[in-house]
This record gives C-alpha cells, sequence and structure tokens, in this order.
C-alpha cells in the first residue's frame, strides 16, 4: 500500500511570538503556536473523513492501514512539528490546501512549511524519512511566504509591532493583524 507522508513545520517561531514588546501578545502568540496542531490540525484532517488523531496512544503502530474507512492518522505532534500519514496522496494535497488558507486567514504572521513524500516506505524507514525532511527543507528555501500585509510609506503603523496597522485597537490606536 502507497501511503503518503506530510511534515508541517511552523517556521520562524522566535519572530512570530516577539513580533510585539508587549508580554501579553507574546504570551499569546506562544499559546497559539504550542496548541496549533491540537485544535486546527484535527479539525482540518476531520473534514477530509475519518482517520486516527490519539497519536500518543498508538505508537509504533498505524491503526489506519488496517482500518478501510480510515484515510489519514497523526503520526507525531511536536516542537512545532506535525507528522501525518495519508492513503492517498491527493487528499494530502487537499489537506494543505484547507489548512494553508485556515491558518493564513486565523493567524495572520504565523509561517508554515510542508514536506511530501508520496511514496513513504515504513520498511525503510529511515530513508523516507530522509526523503521526507529533504522535500521539506527544499520547500523551506525555495519559497518564502509573507502572511502580513506589507508596509508601505502612507499606511499607519502598529503601535506595538513592526508591522502595519490595519485593525482598531480602540477609537485612537491601530494595531496590526498579528498584535489583533
Amino acid at each position: 500500500m502507497n501511503i503518503t507522508a506530510l511534515i508541517i513545520d511552523t517556521t520562524s517561531i522566535q519572530n512570530y511570538i516577539f513580533s510585539s514588546n508587549r508580554l501579553k501578545v507574546n504570551i499569546g502568540a506562544s499559546y497559539i503556536v504550542k496548541n496549533i496542531f491540537n485544535t486546527d490540525l484535527n479539525e482540518i484532517l476531520e473534514s477530509l473523513g475519518k482517520g486516527f488523531s490519539d497519536w500518543k496512544k498508538s505508537q509504533g503502530q498505524l491503526r489506519f492501514q488496517a482500518d478501510e474507512n480510515a484515510t489519514w492518522e497523526i503520526g507525531y505532534i511536536g516542537g512545532g512539528n506535525a507528522l501525518i500519514f495519508f492513503k492517498n496522496y491527493n487528499l494530502a494535497k487537499e489537506f494543505i490546501k484547507y489548512f494553508s488558507k485556515k491558518m493564513l486567514l486565523k493567524y495572520p504572521g504565523l509561517n508554515l512549511a510542508f514536506g511530501i513524500n508520496k511514496e513513504f516506505d515504513f520498511d525503510n524507514f529511515t530513508d523516507s524519512i530522509k526523503q521526507l525532511h529533504a522535500d521539506l527543507q527544499k520547500n523551506k528555501n525555495k519559497y518564502f511566504s509573507r502572511t502580513t500585509l506589507p508596509k508601505f510609506g502612507f499606511t499607519l503603523e502598529c503601535i506595538e509591532s513592526n508591522e502595519s496597522a490595519e485593525d482598531f485597537k480602540d477609537e485612537k490606536d491601530y494595531i496590526s493583524s498579528v498584535v489583533k
């Protein structure tokens, strides 16, 4: 059975967390990074079909291979990374599309990178994981995403970060979407 492996990496975590000089904003950003793969990830995966998200209970085994109705399984989550296995390459690509869109809209300024291996071989796990990480590194080096609005000379500057201000904090102060 061909299995597709997908790795998600949260890049520039320090820049995201410390985008403001206020402790409250830093703590909020840290909370987002810590919990991004617990809530939003599962929501998107469950919308794509049946799968297994309790990866801590099934270490060393993939249960979705034996279940013909299951299409995905989380292999690992930790350190700003997630490893997900899919039975279908197209489903993995669809997941990337929906997850990326949700992250751009919900958490502006948070950068993600994806690596994918279409033919992940568990019998040759070491080489397969090396190929997966090589694809992730290639994608990180190839594309630098801009997830916030650029600053121009005529835009207002956020009072708490070095970003363009496009949202209200109160009647007189404007903040960036990242700080919001």
